[in-house]
């Protein structure tokens, strides 16, 4: 049996049951914590060990062409983090540090007009990749991603992203190629 197999089938019965956010019926916005740190704006820090975050990455679609030890290079630059509708993830002028994989629920990014008012430009549903300028522009986001209901996400530190990319490792190269695919989905959405 492959690692990756292996990873992918640990606490499954448990996952498939009640998802990221517990039984379905007890699906609520957060307000408060269980399981981890509250962050800045309602965005809540999972508490997981490196097993737990491992399944979770190899869990994403985005990421499956990674093996599952290939993660232990991520793991210090990556957490799982949780929101409730209407909370904020990302903000028009924040400093873009993070680029977030989608694992469940819907984000949706917005720009702003010149007289502030917030048009929709794409939802990210699961699976989904937004964020990418944080790795190669370090700027500043120029929207705002705010989830429309429950959302789970991997958030990895664009910092972290961006040496893993510039060690011109075979890792490097096959994340650089994700973003990149990510990118080239976000562009077809946009024009059609």
């Amino acid at each position: 049996m492959s690692d990756r197999k292996r990873v992918s089938e640990l606490d499954f019965d448990q996952r498939s049951r009640s998802g990221i956010f517990g039984p379905r019926k007890r699906a609520r916005r957060l307000t408060s914590t269980i399981s981890g740190d509250v962050l800045e704006d309602g965005v809540e820090r999972v508490v997981a060990n490196e097993r737990q975050l491992i399944h979770q990455l190899c869990s994403h679609q985005a990421l499956s062409m990674f093996q599952p030890r290939e993660f232990n290079d991520f793991i210090d630059n990556c957490e799982i983090v949780r929101c409730g509708g209407g909370t904020v993830m990302a903000q028009v002028g924040a400093h873009a540090s993070s680029v977030f994989f989608v694992l469940e629920g819907l984000v949706r990014l917005q720009a702003r007009t010149s007289t502030g008012i917030f048009h929709d430009l794409r939802e990210c549903g699961n699976h989904s990749v937004f964020g990418i300028d944080a790795v190669f522009d370090q700027g500043t986001y120029a929207y705002r991603a705010r989830a429309v209901r429950n959302t789970a996400a991997i958030r990895f530190q664009a910092d972290g992203l961006r040496r893993i990319i510039q060690s011109n490792s075979p890792l490097g190269a096959r994340m650089l190629y994700v973003l990149c695919n990510a990118l080239n989905e976000q562009l077809w959405d946009a024009t059609e």
